[in-house]
């Protein structure tokens, strides 16, 4: 089996918003429900467990009855950092699931993931036993010589 554990913990803070980020609107729908729909949809994702910010799990219920996510098993009240949230979800998937079984850990406000590099997660974890998604960047670096000027200098980092 494949599991999809979203961390959807957050509060936004650097969003500055009454709301956390994963429940803003993007076109009538929360960011949240947009990641939920890429991993409902994915043929090889079996399951989903989302660690949720508490106070927030019956609008985060309400949301998954709308838009219709099936796959969604549970949700588990999140930690005060995301590593505390991805702890209380693995164990939770602990709980119900076997220690055979693959998990996909995916930042729940990061929406934009394309089912190939779901697919390529699944893919590489069966082959080696664990994966991390990435994929070429293109950072900016300046350099200062002194305090009135610099340089540009721009790299893919791989």
């Amino acid at each position: 089996m494949n599991i999809a554990l979203l961390t959807a913990g957050g509060v936004g803070s650097r969003m500055n918003m009454s709301i956390p980020k994963q429940f803003v609107h993007v076109n009538d729908k929360p960011l949240i429900i947009y990641t939920l729909e890429k991993f409902e949809r994915h043929p090889d994702i079996d399951a989903i467990v989302v660690t949720c910010l508490k106070g927030w799990e019956n609008i985060l219920r309400a949301y998954v009855k709308q838009f219709k996510i099936k796959k969604l098993i549970t949700i588990v009240e999140s930690g005060d950092t995301g590593q505390d949230s991805i702890r209380n979800g693995l164990l939770e998937i602990e709980k119900r699931f076997s220690d055979d079984d693959n998990v996909i850990i995916h930042d729940g406000n990061r929406a934009m993931v394309s089912s190939e590099i779901i697919s390529d997660c699944i893919v590489k974890t069966e082959l080696k036993g664990c994966a991390i998604a990435s994929i070429p960047t293109v950072e900016v670096v300046l350099y200062t010589e002194n305090e009135t000027s610099s340089k540009k200098s721009s790299q893919i980092v791989k």
